[in-house]
């Protein structure tokens, strides 16, 4: 080989070369650039990690809370009225019903008529006060949603009509007007005059005539349930509901 054509393979040689390390130090640029986008990715998406799992403690704490303030309402409440048990006719409700029940021959309302007899006005007389004071101080944590009056009766028709539907219809009527007048009865009491917001119970109150659509049979328990016959002793009642819910909130 002469030497111009050694030169001319030296020269191809050392191309190459050039280019060769040009290729691996384009490849460890490119190498260290991923390490350091891949290291940056990871802390980001730990970071994205732990504030979404603080975030997530927080609504779960505050749900938490609201659940607090919804047992304590519902507790609250049981506690300032279960001593009325002892009265024959009030049935104190751990979930915030207080029934009224016809109990050792004293009917809350005489047959087919929607005034309540003396023996029931005396209790409500009694209660009432201090059911006002048992729920109004949970008007500001809008706790209670409703307060329900339900009047309920027994399958007994009227002597004038004994078709089932003339005669569920009656009782319908008949006790959604027993109801209306329990309203009345807590409208009239003092204790509600006291009321420091009383457009604010106003807008809770729901009165309700349910005839024998849920009557309850010897155990207490509802027909509907049980298929056993309805007891009209205790079918015949009027139920003082307090609705009490949490703020609904939703994780997301």
């Amino acid at each position: 080989m002469n030497t111009k054509s050694r030169q001319a393979a030296n020269t191809e040689g050392g191309d190459w070369l050039i280019l060769s390390d040009l290729a691996m130090g384009g490849f460890i640029i490119f190498f260290i650039i991923t390490v350091v986008f891949l290291t940056r990715y990871v802390q980001s998406e730990t970071k994205l990690e732990v504030i979404e799992e603080q975030d997530l403690e927080a609504k779960l704490d505050s749900l938490q809370r609201e659940l607090d303030e919804f047992k304590d309402a519902q507790s609250g409440i049981y506690a300032a009225l279960k001593g009325f048990d002892s009265i024959p006719m009030i049935d104190v409700k751990k979930d915030g019903t207080i029934r009224f029940k016809v109990e050792e021959g004293k009917e809350l309302f005489p047959s087919g008529r929607a005034i309540a007899t003396r023996d029931f006005e005396e209790v409500l007389g009694r209660f009432l006060p201090a059911y006002f004071d048992s729920i109004e101080q949970y008007y500001d944590t809008d706790q209670i949603v409703e307060i329900r009056i339900e009047g309920h009766t027994d399958t007994i028709c009227p002597s004038w009509n004994a078709q089932e539907k003339d005669c569920f219809r009656y009782n319908v009527d008949l006790s959604h007007q027993r109801a209306g007048n329990i309203l009345d009865f807590m409208l009239m009491n003092q204790r509600y005059h006291a009321l420091k917001d009383k457009l604010k119970f106003r807008s809770l109150i729901n009165v309700v005539g349910c005839s024998y659509s849920k009557g309850i049979d010897q155990n207490g328990q509802y027909v509907s349930k049980t298929q056993a016959p309805a007891d009209p002793v205790q079918s015949r009642r009027v139920d003082l509901k307090t609705i009490i819910k949490p703020r609904e909130k939703q994780i997301q």
